[in-house]
């Protein structure tokens, strides 16, 4: 693999880890907007959605 492909590579990872890690608040209307447009691609109900404010409370909700 070349020097540019693994350092695109590398940045591609990067932004998606930090996003992942992330601690800022979801844009709820966004990713649901986007889940559910999902669904109705491949010809499902789009879900209902329950947030929750915590890792914790979704494991209690759950």
């Amino acid at each position: 693999m070349s020097g540019s492909v693994q350092r695109d590579a590398a940045a591609i990872r990067e932004k998606w880890f930090g996003r992942a890690l992330s601690t800022r608040p979801a844009d709820r209307p966004a990713a649901e907007a986007a889940i559910s447009g999902l669904y109705r691609s491949v010809g499902l109900d789009p879900p209902r959605f329950h947030w929750v404010s915590s890792p914790l409370m979704a494991v209690e909700t759950v």
